[in-house]
C-alpha cells in the first residue's frame, strides 16, 4: 500500500465505513509516522463443530495406554525371555507392538494382558532397550513404554540363583532373623524355605520362608538377598537353621545349615554382686559416680532430687544395677527441669529397675554412643516429653514392662498445634538388636521409635500404646525388623513404615481400636525414599471413618498385606470403604476382611486406578482382592465396629471374634506364622479362635519369659 492510497480508498469505499477509519486519530497518526503496508489480518478459519453422538458415532481420538510389567527394568537376561505387559483403551486395543532397540515394531501376543517372547540369543550380549506401544481399531498409538536389560548368553545363566553367602542377624529373646546374599535370579523365581529344631532335638518345624529383597527400588545400597525372621523361640536356646534354596531355572536344591542362640532374659543379679545401699540424693550421687561392674545400687523408699548421671558400664556377667526397693517408693525427680535428662547412663550393660522418674523433659537417657546391653524394666515414667531416650549407635537394649506416660492428652491429635508434639517420645531407641517389649505408653507423638537409619533385628511386641499419633515407627529400617502383639487405642496411624529399604517388615497380629487416620503409614521420606520390603500379616483395626486408609500419592514395592481385619463405622466419612491412593509395584492385597460396603479404592496399577463402586464390583473383578470377603456387623463377640466420635477417649475393647463371625476360616495359611490354626483355615484379624488371649502392657514380676505367640500353636 503506497503514500496515496487513502485517497484511493475514500474513492471507492462506503462514505460511512471511510469516514470512521479517518475519524481515528490513532489510525490518523499512524498513517503519517510510517509508509510501512499494513497487512490485512486473515480470515481465521471457524472451529470444528464438536461432535453430537445423537445425530452418528463420533471419530475415536483417544489413544490407548501400554505397561511393562516383567521384566522389571535392569533385569539381567538369558535364553528365551518373556516380555509381559497390560494395555487399555477407551473403546478397545487391537494389537500390541514390541520393539528391541531400533528394529522394527513386532506383534505381541494378547492385547489388555500381553506377551512378547523374546530370544536375547539373536542379540549380542550388552544393554538394550525394549519398547511396547499399543494401537486401537481407529489407528490411534499409545506413548511408548520403554524398559532397558542386560543380555548375557556368555556367562553363568543369569536366571539361575546363586547362593553366596548365609549371614545371622543379632538375636533377640525371642526371635532370630536371616540374610542369605545371593547372585543371579535375574528372574526373580528362586526361593529359600526355612526349618529349624532346638538343637540336639529331631523334629523339625517349619518357619516363614525367606522373602527376596528388592535392591533396585531403594535410594540405599543393599545387597542381593533374601531375608526373614523365625518366630516364638525360647530364650536363652540354641537352635538349627535349615535354610533350602531352589531354582527351576538350574540344578539349584541346596541346603544349608546354620547354628543361631536367642537372647536370655537379662539377668537379675550380677554373678558376684556387691550390694551398695543409698538413703538419699548424696549418697546416689557418690554410688554412679564410684560405681564398678557388679554393683547393686539399691535405693531406699524417698523422693531423689536429681538430675543424676552415671559413666560407668558393667559386663555381660556382671552388670551395674540401680535398683529401687519399689517402684511406687522410689522416686527420681527432675524437678519440672527444661532441658535435663532426669537420669541419665553414659556407660554399657547397666540396668534401671523398679523406681519412678518423673518430672522433666527426658526420663532416662543412655547417651553412650556404642552402647549395649543396657536394661530398663519396672520404671514409672511420668511428666516427661520424652520417657527413654537413646543416642548414637547402640545395640541389644531391653526395654520392658514399663509404665511410660507423657504430657498429651486424647484428643490433643485435633487441636490447633499437634505437629509441635509429632516428637514427642515414649521409647527412643537406636541401632540393632533392640527389644521394646510389655510396656504401657500413653500421651506421646511417637510412643516407639528407632532413630537409627537402616537397623536390623530389633522388636516391638506386647505394648499397650494410647492416646499417641503414630504407634510404632520401623520407619527407616532396613530387614528384619519386627512389631507383633501390640495394642492401640486413640492412635491416629499405629503402624509405620516410612519407608522400610528392602525388608522385611513384619507387622504381625496387633490389635489396634478408634484410628481416625492411616492404619498403616506405608510411606515416603520427601516423596522420594519409598518404601519396599513390608509383610502385614494378621492385623485387626477398627476406625471411625474409613476401614482402610492411605492417601500418599507414592509409590511402594515389594509389599503384603493379608489376613487383616479392617472394620470401619456404620456411617463412613466420605463415600470409601478403603482409599488406597498409591501407586503399587508387586503388592498384594488379599485375604483380608472389609466392613462395611462402599467403595474400594486399592492403589495405582500402572496407569489405571483399582477403583470399585462397592464389594460385589471389586469381587467380579477377580483380580485384586480376590479371596477377600465383606465381613457383618456381628464380626466382634461384642458386637462393636468403627467408632462413631473420634474425639472421645475410648478404652480399648476385646477383639476376640464372635462364635459365628464371618471372619472365621477365611484366612490364608502362613507357614511359620498361622500354622495352629484351630478351625478349617487361619481366621482372619490378629486373634485366632481358639487360642490364648494375648497379653497387653507389663507383666507380673517373674514371667518376663512369657509372651503371646506369633504361631497359635503352643505356649511356653
Amino acid at each position: 500500500m503506497t503514500s496515496d492510497q487513502p485517497s484511493r480508498t475514500l474513492g471507492t469505499c462506503l462514505f460511512v465505513a471511510c469516514a470512521l477509519l479517518y475519524a481515528s486519530p490513532n489510525l490518523h497518526a499512524a498513517r503519517e509516522w510510517s509508509n510501512t503496508p499494513v497487512s490485512r489480518p486473515q480470515a481465521q478459519g471457524k472451529p470444528p463443530k464438536p461432535c453430537n453422538p445423537r445425530r452418528g458415532p463420533c471419530p475415536d481420538t483417544a489413544a490407548p495406554t501400554v505397561t511393562i510389567v516383567e521384566p522389571v527394568t535392569g533385569s539381567i537376561a538369558a535364553g528365551l525371555l518373556t516380555i509381559a505387559g497390560n494395555a487399555a483403551d477407551n473403546v478397545g486395543v487391537t494389537r500390541v507392538e514390541v520393539q528391541v532397540d531400533s528394529a522394527p515394531f513386532t506383534n505381541a501376543t494378547g492385547t489388555t494382558a500381553w506377551q512378547f517372547m523374546l530370544d536375547t540369543t539373536l542379540y549380542a550380549d550388552g544393554v538394550h532397550t525394549v519398547t511396547a506401544r499399543a494401537r486401537d481399531a481407529a489407528g490411534n498409538i499409545s506413548p511408548a513404554s520403554s524398559i532397558s536389560l542386560t543380555i548375557n548368553n556368555t556367562g553363568p545363566d543369569p536366571t539361575v540363583l546363586e547362593v553366596q553367602e548365609a549371614r545371622l542377624d543379632p538375636p533377640t529373646v525371642h526371635v532370630l532373623g536371616v540374610q542369605v546374599l545371593i547372585a543371579g535370579d535375574a528372574n526373580r523365581n528362586g526361593t529359600i524355605g526355612v526349618r529349624y529344631r532346638e538343637y540336639g532335638t529331631v523334629q523339625w518345624r517349619q518357619g516363614p520362608p525367606l522373602m527376596r529383597v528388592f535392591p533396585e527400588n531403594l535410594s540405599v545400597a543393599v545387597p542381593e538377598q533374601f531375608a526373614g525372621s523365625i518366630f516364638d523361640l525360647v530364650p536363652a536356646t540354641t537352635y538349627e537353621i535349615e535354610l533350602s534354596a531352589f531354582d527351576s531355572d538350574g540344578p539349584v536344591d541346596e541346603r544349608l545349615v546354620l547354628t543361631a542362640t536367642t537372647r536370655p532374659i537379662p539377668r537379675t543379679d550380677p554373678a558376684t554382686p556387691r550390694l551398695v545401699s543409698v538413703q538419699n540424693s548424696t549418697a546416689l550421687r557418690s554410688a554412679l559416680s564410684a560405681a564398678q561392674p557388679g554393683d547393686v545400687i539399691l535405693l531406699a523408699n524417698g523422693i531423689y532430687a536429681g538430675p543424676f548421671q552415671m559413666s560407668a558400664s558393667g559386663t555381660g556377667t556382671q552388670p551395674i544395677v540401680i535398683r529401687g526397693s519399689s517402684m511406687e517408693g522410689v522416686v527420681i525427680d527432675g524437678g519440672n527441669c527444661q532441658t535435663c535428662n532426669i537420669l541419665e547412663i553414659s556407660g554399657s550393660y547397666v540396668h534401671v529397675e523398679r523406681l519412678s522418674i518423673r518430672n522433666g523433659l527426658r526420663g532416662l537417657r543412655f547417651t553412650g554412643s556404642s552402647a549395649t546391653g543396657n536394661v530398663a524394666r519396672r520404671l514409672t515414667v511420668t511428666n516427661v516429653v520424652h520417657g527413654a531416650a537413646s543416642s548414637g549407635i547402640q545395640s541389644n537394649f531391653y526395654i520392658c514392662d514399663n509404665v511410660i506416660d507423657g504430657r498429651l492428652q486424647w484428643p490433643w491429635v485435633f487441636g490447633s498445634n499437634p505437629s509441635s508434639h509429632w516428637d514427642d517420645r515414649g521409647i527412643a531407641v537406636s541401632g540393632n538388636g533392640h527389644v521394646v517389649c510389655h510396656n504401657r505408653i500413653r500421651g506421646f507423638g511417637d510412643p516407639v521409635i528407632n532413630t537409627v537409619r537402616q537397623a536390623r533385628a530389633w522388636d516391638v511386641y506386647g505394648n499397650d500404646i494410647a492416646d499417641a499419633w503414630d504407634g510404632v515407627e520401623l520407619d527407616e529400617g532396613e530387614g528384619n525388623v519386627r512389631m507383633f502383639h501390640n495394642r492401640f487405642t486413640n492412635v491416629m496411624a499405629p503402624i509405620s513404615m516410612q519407608p522400610m529399604f528392602g525388608g522385611p517388615a513384619y507387622a504381625l497380629r496387633n490389635v489396634g481400636f478408634n484410628i481416625p487416620d492411616e492404619q498403616i503409614k506405608l510411606k515416603s521420606l520427601g516423596g522420594v525414599e519409598e518404601p519396599s520390603g513390608a509383610l502385614i500379616y494378621h492385623n485387626t483395626f477398627v476406625s471411625p471413618e474409613r476401614a482402610l486408609n492411605l492417601l500418599s500419592t507414592i509409590s511402594q514395592h515389594n509389599f503384603a498385606i493379608g489376613n487383616n481385619l479392617f472394620v470401619g463405622p456404620d456411617s463412613l466419612v466420605g463415600s470409601r470403604t478403603v482409599d488406597w491412593r498409591a501407586g503399587i509395584d508387586r503388592g498384594t492385597f488379599d485375604y483380608n476382611g472389609y466392613f462395611p460396603d462402599g467403595e474400594f479404592m486399592f492403589g495405582t496399577h500402572g496407569p489405571s486406578d483399582a477403583l470399585f463402586a462397592n464389594f460385589a464390583a471389586l469381587q467380579a473383578a477377580g483380580w485384586v482382592a480376590r479371596h477377600s470377603v465383606l465381613v457383618t456387623r456381628g464380626v466382634f463377640m461384642d458386637g462393636f465396629v468403627g467408632p462413631a466420635d473420634e474425639t472421645l477417649r475410648h478404652d480399648a475393647p476385646d477383639f476376640a471374634l464372635a462364635i459365628s463371625s464371618s471372619a472365621l476360616d477365611r484366612g490364608q495359611r502362613l507357614p511359620g506364622i498361622n500354622d495352629g490354626f484351630t478351625g478349617a483355615a487361619p481366621d482372619l484379624g490378629a486373634l485366632e479362635a481358639g487360642c490364648p488371649v494375648p497379653g497387653y502392657g507389663p507383666r507380673p514380676e517373674g514371667l518376663e519369659h512369657v509372651t503371646s505367640l506369633v504361631n497359635c500353636d503352643g505356649i511356653w
